[in-house]
């Protein structure tokens, strides 16, 4: 318990979060705290990630309810990543579970990460400019062959693929 609290302590760090979280709300697994630690990282720990969030998910699921936003959530993240939360709404608005709930928290940064990575990949690739075609990219190639003793050039015509 104390290595996954260590490991969201640090977790906030590396995010920037400004609230002030203490460990034993953290142990206790109070939800508003994982809601507060769920909502800053789905919606303003990283700017890609948002973005990437906003093109897929309702603008209103930040504004909703608490028991409505952790149903969203699930959904969001079954749907979008792979990922099934092992919690029901009821188990994760009692105190306790709290083991369970700091997984998540630290499984939420693992697909935020891997996301942004995958964001930044695929936007080095897009930004790749054509360039001259590939000899094997066309289907027809005309050339001539030129027989220097006869001086004489005939002209070539090469297909493939057509």
């Amino acid at each position: 318990m104390d290595q996954n609290i260590y490991k969201v302590r640090r977790v906030l760090e590396k995010t920037n979060n400004v609230e002030v979280v203490s460990d034993d709300q953290l142990s206790k697994g109070n939800p508003s705290t994982i809601l507060k630690i769920i909502h800053h990282l789905l919606f303003r720990a990283s700017e890609r990630f948002t973005e990437f969030l906003s093109t897929k998910v309702h603008p209103d699921v930040k504004f909703m309810p608490d028991n409505v936003f952790y149903k969203n959530v699930c959904l969001i993240l079954c749907d979008l990543f792979g990922y099934r939360i092992d919690m029901s709404p009821k188990q994760f608005f009692d105190l306790g579970f709290a083991e369970k709930k700091l997984i998540l928290i630290l499984d939420l940064y693992d697909i935020l990460k891997k996301c942004r990575k995958g964001l930044k990949i695929n936007k080095n690739l897009v930004r790749v400019e054509p360039g001259v075609p590939h000899a094997s990219d066309e289907t027809r190639k005309e050339y001539q062959v030129v027989n220097h003793k006869e001086n004489v050039a005939k002209n070539m015509l090469f297909k493939i693929n057509v």
